[in-house]
């Protein structure tokens, strides 16, 4: 094989190898993490206010990280409530009577962080996935007296 035919082959064979590399990156780059990472399941909140939410904003049980915020967006029909969708750990099991608390995270950011609470005590049925779950926005008011 001459220089030439070989320099050839190489040049074809590194293309390939660019192509299926950016292929890679565009197909499992959002979850590079996944596969290290705990079992998730996908909770959907809904509230009327979601002040400094957005993706990535953690979400907090008994001030422990259990999830992130994945998706954020307006209600589509009554332009009313503002949903937003969030993975969080499959364990330890999550009650499923819960709500969340949406906090301003400080007085500088306009950062959030979600914090659940339980309703009316401890529950037997754990978080599903899929659930919906109501949201109320506090915002600072933990923080600053009225």
């Amino acid at each position: 094989m001459s220089n030439y035919s070989r320099n050839v082959l190489l040049g074809a064979t590194v293309m390939l190898a660019l192509v299926v590399l950016g292929w890679m990156i565009l197909k499992f780059g959002g979850n590079v993490a996944a596969f290290w990472g705990p079992e998730t399941i996908l909770v959907r909140f809904v509230t009327v206010r979601a002040d400094g939410v957005a993706d990535g904003s953690p979400i907090l049980y008994r001030g422990v990280d259990s999830g992130h915020v994945t998706r954020v967006w307006i209600d589509e029909e009554t332009k009313a409530r503002v949903f937003f969708e969030a993975t969080v750990n499959r364990e330890p099991a999550l009650p499923g009577n819960i709500k969340a608390v949406i906090r301003t995270a400080s007085l500088l950011g306009a950062g959030s962080s979600i914090t659940l609470e339980t309703v009316n005590g401890p529950s037997s049925e754990p978080l599903k996935n899929g659930q919906l779950v109501q949201a109320e926005f506090v915002g600072l008011g933990d923080i600053l007296p009225s």
